[in-house]
């Protein structure tokens, strides 16, 4: 593999460049996922789906996700099948004809990383979070199109970026530390034009996407996580609710990103992990309107 990079406390040997990452010293195995293009590769036809996810409203599923017999199989439609062996430490993936090679990479990180890292029994949140000056990390959680990236991206001129899509979390030394992934978030345009100057400049996430890309500032490697915010939108001025540790434990279950949940092997371990973080690290629900001039509001009372 002609490239190596640090992501999510892997090491991710590559032949071709991630534009989007910092190149790394190569890992010791027992750490390393290796990832290649292979257009011409055969893949066997699933006898049945494990997993289909739809977004809200859409007829056709985006994302399908088949057990085979060497791993699984991750059908992002319309884009590209993705092979992931059965110990998570090898991906090959066979484009469409049309899928450019920007999007290869938006896929790999921000869809399939984080599912094999899940395989791998790290679980991980499909949040977005920051770290002030001295490595303190909060972290934003909720449904798709509540404001987590919007959130963190208001955040851009005070704190650096520990993630947009896949926060992961271990515990260690009887703390809660997180692992970083690259520095840039994905936010609608008007989001962009509104929080940054020169936003309706920005490049395009992706091609054939809407959203746009925000370099911000990388995090520092030694982070540890000091709250979680469930976001949710309300009217009034923005309000903190401090959860009980059952209500947080059942809350954050809802965002683990999850390759295989009928292992359960994997869910037992994703059992232990949630209750080691909700001993360690206070999450409360965070309430308040959608809206870009309250984001103010909402810094004030977090910080």
């Amino acid at each position: 593999m002609a490239f190596v990079y640090e992501i999510c406390g892997l090491a991710l040997a590559c032949e071709q460049p991630l534009g989007a990452l910092e190149g790394a010293e190569t890992g010791d195995d027992a750490n390393t996922v290796r990832f290649r293009v292979d257009a011409d590769l055969r893949l066997p036809a699933p006898e049945q789906w494990v997993v289909v996810r739809t977004f809200a409203g859409a007829a056709e599923p985006w994302l399908s996700v088949a057990q085979l017999d060497d791993g699984y199989l991750l059908r992002v439609h319309g884009e590209a099948d993705f092979r992931v062996d059965r110990l998570g430490t090898d991906i090959a993936c066979v484009p469409a004809p049309d899928c450019a090679t920007e999007s290869i990479e938006q896929l790999l990180l921000d869809q399939i990383l984080p599912q094999v890292l899940h395989l791998r029994g790290q679980p991980c949140f499909h949040a977005s979070a920051v770290a002030d000056a001295a490595g303190h990390v909060i972290a934003f959680l909720g449904a798709s199109g509540s404001g987590k990236s919007t959130l963190a991206a208001s955040y851009a001129e005070a704190r650096t970026l520990v993630s947009d899509d896949c926060l992961v979390v271990s515990i260690q030394n009887g703390g809660a530390l997180v692992a970083p992934s690259y520095p840039s978030v994905r936010l609608w345009r008007e989001a962009a034009q509104e929080l940054v100057a020169g936003g309706d400049a920005l490049p395009p996430a992706a091609p054939r996407q809407d959203k746009v890309r925000l370099a911000m500032r990388r995090a520092p490697r030694t982070l540890r996580l000091g709250h979680i915010y469930l976001l949710e939108e309300a009217t009034g001025a923005p309000q903190l609710t401090p959860l009980s540790r059952r209500d947080a434990l059942l809350r954050l279950a809802d965002h683990l990103h999850r390759l295989d949940p009928m292992d359960r092997h994997l869910l037992e371990r994703e059992l232990a992990f949630l209750e080691s973080i909700v001993s360690r690290v206070p999450v409360a629900r965070l309430s308040y309107p959608r809206r870009f001039e309250d984001l103010s509001a909402v810094r004030a009372l977090l910080d």
